[in-house]
């Protein structure tokens, strides 16, 4: 009596596991996806979070507060945030606060480039758009 597989068992096993690879990977790729989205929205929550309370106490000017060249955050942040600026898993680019005194109801934007385009984050809906 032999021992062993035939060659139609073997190929067989393979087809069944490269079918189960071809449903499985489309699949977890849409998880990623999802887990870098909320991880960019709760950059955001903090970055939101962070500029409301900074602002009032140091009189920030308007305008745009991003990392410093290396990456860490600025002075005016660092108590809050610690020595690394949050950026957007999505994009690898740093999140940007803008701070804009002409529009009240906008007065603090959480912005997440996207190449050339800007997303906003909108803390009612929580999310960006």
């Amino acid at each position: 009596m032999k021992k062993g597989f035939t060659l139609i068992e073997l190929v067989v096993v393979i087809a069944i596991l490269g079918i189960l690879a071809a449903i499985l990977i489309p699949v977890t790729s849409g998880f990623i996806r999802e887990a870098n989205e909320q991880t960019d929205i709760a950059n955001a929550k903090l970055l939101f979070s962070t500029a409301a309370i900074t602002m009032p106490s140091l009189s920030l000017p308007v305008g745009d507060y991003s990392a410093e060249a290396d990456g860490s955050s600025p002075k005016a942040f660092q108590e809050f945030l610690g020595s690394n600026w949050p950026t957007s898993r999505l994009t690898g680019e740093p999140m940007i606060i803008r701070i804009n005194s002409t529009n009240p109801e906008y007065l603090i934007t959480i912005v997440r480039k996207k190449g050339e385009s800007e997303e906003f984050y909108v803390p009612q809906a929580g999310h960006f758009q």
